[in-house]
C-alpha cells in the first residue's frame, strides 16, 4: 500500500471487509468516519496474493502479524520493524514507513508537474500548506533562486 501513500495507522486499520475487489476504505488522519480509495492494479494484486495466504484466524484486520504470539492485527509498531529488517536484508538502513508515503507523494509532484490540490487529494493531507512541505524537497529552492538573481544582477551590473 507505500504506493498509495498511505499512513501506516491507516494500513494497519484496514478491515477484511473494507476491500471489495477494487478498492479499500481508509481511516484517515483526523478523520471520523472512512473513506474509499481505488486501488491500483498491483495492490490488488498483491493484497489478493495475501488473502490467499492470510492465515484464517479470527480477527477483522486485513493485515496481521505472523510473528509467534502476534495472532491479532499487524501494528503501527510492526510495520516499523518489519521495513527496518526488510530494509537491513537489501542494503538500505533507515528505511521507515514515512519514507514510503513520502517517496509517494514527491514523486506525483514530479508527474504532476506540482499540482498542489491534486496531491491533496491523492495523499488526503488537510492542507495544501503540508503538501508544499513535500514540494520543496523535490527542488532546490535556494539554489535557483539565489542564480537567477545572481544572473540578473549580472545584467544590472
Amino acid at each position: 500500500l507505500a504506493i498509495h501513500g498511505l499512513r501506516r495507522a491507516e494500513a494497519v486499520s484496514i478491515d477484511l471487509a473494507d476491500y471489495d475487489g477494487e478498492s479499500v476504505a481508509i481511516l484517515g488522519k483526523g478523520r471520523r468516519r472512512k473513506e474509499r480509495i481505488t486501488l491500483s492494479d498491483s495492490t490488488r494484486a498483491a493484497i489478493d496474493a495475501w488473502l490467499a495466504v492470510r492465515p484464517d484466524i479470527d480477527s477483522p484486520a486485513m493485515f496481521i502479524g505472523l510473528a509467534p504470539g502476534s495472532a491479532g492485527r499487524l501494528s503501527g509498531d510492526g510495520v516499523y520493524r518489519t521495513l527496518q529488517t526488510l530494509g537491513r536484508r537489501i542494503g538500505w538502513t533507515g528505511l521507515r514507513p514515512h519514507l514510503l508515503r513520502r517517496y509517494a507523494v514527491t514523486e506525483l509532484l514530479n508527474l504532476n508537474n506540482g499540482n498542489m490540490r491534486a496531491t491533496q487529494g491523492f495523499s488526503r493531507h488537510a492542507s495544501t500548506e503540508m503538501v508544499a512541505v513535500y514540494d520543496s524537497s523535490r527542488e532546490d529552492w535556494h539554489g535557483v533562486g539565489a542564480n537567477a538573481l545572481d544572473s540578473f544582477l549580472r545584467i544590472v551590473a
